[in-house]
């Protein structure tokens, strides 16, 4: 087996000098060297022997083809079959110095060296190769940086519009809140002079309280509470308003003016009254 491998060994080393096709992938992956240990390892079999040629002999077809990814793992399998074959080992350094693979090929024939067989003529060939290794791997340039080499970062997100900060207070959120505090107040007023005008429910009438004094302290209460309620619904629609102004608008710079202004109406006082049809909120005020 070794004459028949050193025999097909000559066409793949003149195919190494004088081949110029560029290297074409095959789409195979490069195979890991499989660990083989001649001293250790049982003398192959006939069968062995023959299908590592047969391996070896696909090898040289495809490096001749520049498959060279493939020609390696064609050799790396010939070799697993066959791991005294030295002439496998020599190989697999030449296509990995074909693939610019120095330190795979280095390697090999820093191997091939140490393998039992070899005659001088083959050593200083295989250190005349170890040396043009060692100088095309020195001729690299240095690698580049991870930060040279990587794209570039992507553009930075566009800048976020600044949120401004709700709580508006100008002039419409305080004539809201002043609506309100009004309305609530006349509310309160009317509620408490309705209570105090109610006639009593054990009240009777008399000479001194005929049932026409009750009727109408009657009617006065029923008139007091009907302006309360609505100074109660004026004096409440103006505080939700007010809020709603002033939290769901973007905060500005507050408006200073005084407690009893409202923009540009002074609010001088707030009244209600009863009405032939029910009751009046009269706020007053003046430019």
């Amino acid at each position: 087996m070794l004459a028949m491998m050193r025999r097909g060994l000559g066409p793949l080393l003149i195919v190494a000098v004088s081949c110029g096709a560029a290297w074409i992938s095959a789409g195979s992956a490069y195979a890991a060297d499989p660990q083989v240990d001649p001293g250790s390892a049982a003398p192959p079999t006939a069968e062995a022997k023959a299908a590592a040629q047969d391996h070896f002999t696909r090898a040289k077809e495809l490096y001749a083809s520049g498959n060279y990814p493939d020609a390696i793992a064609e050799l790396q399998l010939a070799r697993k079959l066959d791991p005294f074959a030295k002439d496998l080992v020599f190989n697999l350094g030449l296509v990995s110095e074909r693939l610019a693979k120095y330190d795979d090929a280095l390697k090999y024939y820093r191997q091939y060296l140490t393998l039992a067989g070899i005659t001088e003529a083959e050593r200083v060939r295989a250190d005349s190769y170890i040396k043009r290794v060692e100088g095309a791997k020195a001729a690299l340039p240095p690698p580049t940086s991870a930060s040279s080499s990587s794209a570039p970062p992507p553009p930075l997100p566009p800048d976020k519009p600044e949120k401004k900060p709700h709580g508006r207070v100008d002039a419409a959120t305080i004539s809201a809140a002043a609506i309100g505090v009004a309305g609530i107040g006349v509310g309160a007023v009317f509620g408490v002079k309705a209570l105090g005008d109610q006639p009593a429910s054990s009240a009777t009438t008399s000479k001194t309280n005929p049932f026409s004094n009750l009727q109408s302290k009657q009617d006065t209460a029923h008139k007091e509470a009907f302006i309360s309620d609505i100074g109660f619904a004026v004096g409440g629609a103006g505080i939700i308003a007010a809020a709603v102004l002033y939290l769901a608008r973007e905060k500005d710079k507050p408006i200073a003016l005084p407690k009893t202004e409202v923009g540009r109406v002074k609010i001088t006082g707030a009244s209600a009254g009863p009405t032939p049809n029910g009751g009046a909120v009269i706020l007053g005020g003046e430019f």
